[in-house]
């Protein structure tokens, strides 16, 4: 199985130097994308590298096939007059009601 890229080498420095220089550390890091490795009596101890650049994420076309037109796009998704309190205050008032007694 393939692990990927090798990742790059770093610099190995002792704890003692990464605390008395840790800002010009971090910084010489993000700005060469060069690893450093903290270590204490020679033993690594930590790894500080850039992060991953950000991604921009796609937002067109981000369903593309998943979603399907059923019905007209232009049209109402249901009736208005089912919903019309002047015509329909029973419907509208009391839908529950409505739909138990006007089921076929």
């Amino acid at each position: 199985m393939d692990a990927g890229p090798a990742p790059l080498p770093a610099r190995t420095i002792g704890a003692k130097e990464f605390r008395d220089n840790c800002l010009r550390i971090l910084r010489d890091v993000n700005e060469s994308g060069e690893a450093v490795v903290v270590t204490r009596h020679r033993v690594p101890i930590a790894r500080i590298s850039a992060p991953e650049p950000e991604r921009a994420v796609a937002i067109f076309g981000r369903c593309a096939g998943e979603l399907r037109v059923l019905g007209g796009i232009e049209a109402p998704a249901f009736d208005p007059d089912e919903f019309d309190m002047e015509a329909r205050p029973d419907r509208v008032l009391d839908p529950e009601g409505y739909d138990q007694h006007h089921s076929s």
